[in-house]
């Protein structure tokens, strides 16, 4: 199956084709400049539940809300307001 697997560094994302044709994503944090070590993983603050660090062209982050209620998760692509319009990342922590 290595031949149907495309590693996609510059996104830290692992694509691959099943013998069934479905497509699986993986998010590979190996592949990023700006990896990230989620050191809120099993802290249970309530406060905190719809926070997300976002990555953009592995070159800066920043923590957004999700409230819009959107089911996110690492490694999703998100479009976030910036001061001079949009700008596209990539969820590194959640």
């Amino acid at each position: 199956m290595e031949k149907n697997k495309i590693n996609d560094c510059s996104r830290g994302c692992e694509v691959e084709r099943t013998a069934d044709n479905e497509l699986l994503v993986t998010y590979v944090p190996g592949c990023c400049k700006l990896t990230a070590f989620n050191w809120l993983e099993g802290i249970n603050i309530e406060a905190c539940k719809d926070l997300f660090e976002v990555r953009f062209k592995n070159t800066r982050k920043a923590v957004y809300r999700n409230t819009s209620d959107l089911l996110l998760k690492i490694g999703d692509i998100v479009v976030v307001e910036a001061a001079y319009g949009h700008d596209v990342g990539i969820i590194t922590l959640e």
